[in-house]
């Protein structure tokens, strides 16, 4: 198989499953059930379908080797829901923005595709829903429709005790004779999740909910703060330059990035302070006037706190 999948938009006629198959070279081994073991996956993929409302997969692989999968909602529905997925990531312009989905799930209704770059060594535990309109209620759809090509939710309690419950042992307690039975149920139930949680989105005031363009203004503020590494970044004034709320602002860059904007920026003018010290002959005070610390003693407390050695030890 070739290093990379994709799940294009153009659709496909007959029972999905029989369409999984041939995509992924799997082998069906029940009406609901496809078996995999090639080069880049090993596991099982759960379809469930209900013919002009939604289609849904769950998967249970094990990585064998690095490769991307790339995703397009199909013109069959109007909607796409990933869930619980590590390594999403889409384009933004021509930067890649990547998002973790462990406890929660992208939303995307355009035409833009969501890639999943799979890592060796993993087990990939996820679910994708393609959905129809009809199934959301008015109020759901209403929202819905406003908008622009995708949110990221970055999850709650029903959501992560679903997961838990599907993945982390019940299913071990399920007979095989009533397994797919309770598959769909689980499966239902989880959309019964998604659709009582999409309709408390509340755009913007959201802290929860992650808009496209929230997402690509904090992919660009990450690039702008590397990029500057001698301007201090002010959080206000970032989240009025681009639109977003102070503390939206953190949320998105803590769930995207695993740490604060200025832990983010700390350390990368502390990796750069290295760099300097190695190539340069700059003394301890010039770096510490460029990098924003306030003086030698702060810049040597938080090298020695990072590196664990004096900065004037590395350089000696």
């Amino acid at each position: 198989m070739a290093e990379s999948l994709e799940f294009h938009e153009s659709g496909f006629d007959g029972p999905y499953i029989n369409y999984l198959e041939k995509h992924i070279k799997g082998k069906i081994i029940s009406p609901y059930t496809v078996e995999i073991d090639n080069d880049l996956i090993k596991g099982y993929s759960y379809c469930s379908e209900d013919h002009e409302q939604l289609v849904v997969v769950a998967h249970e692989h094990q990585i064998l080797q690095d490769f991307k999968v790339d995703v397009h909602k199909t013109k069959n529905y109007d909607y796409l829901i990933a869930l619980f997925f590590n390594g999403i990531s889409f384009m933004e312009g021509e930067r890649e923005v990547f998002i973790n989905t462990p406890k929660g799930f992208i939303f995307l209704k355009g035409d833009q595709k969501i890639r999943i770059n799979q890592k060796k060594g993993i087990t990939q535990k996820a679910i994708v829903f393609q959905i129809n309109k009809s199934v959301f209620s008015p109020m759901v759809i209403e929202k819905l429709e406003k908008i622009n090509t995708y949110l990221y939710h970055s999850g709650n309690k029903l959501t992560t005790d679903w997961y838990k419950g599907m993945i982390k042992g019940l299913r071990h307690e399920i007979l095989p004779q009533y397994k797919e039975k309770w598959y769909n149920a689980r499966l239902r139930l989880l959309l019964v999740i998604l659709e009582n949680t999409l309709e408390k989105f509340q755009a913007e005031e959201d802290q929860l909910f992650f808009l496209d363009h929230e997402l690509a203004a904090v992919q660009r503020i990450r690039y702008l703060i590397t990029e500057n590494l001698k301007v201090k970044p002010k959080l206000k004034e970032l989240a009025k330059e681009y639109g977003i709320q102070s503390t939206k602002l953190t949320n998105i860059f803590k769930e995207l990035y695993g740490q604060t904007l200025y832990k983010f920026y700390n350390e990368q003018r502390l990796l750069k302070v290295k760099e300097e010290l190695e190539n340069t002959n700059k003394t301890l005070t010039t770096l510490a006037y460029e990098y924003q610390f306030s003086d030698v003693n702060h810049l040597s407390k938080s090298y020695i706190g990072y590196f664990g050695v004096k900065p004037s030890e590395y350089r000696k």
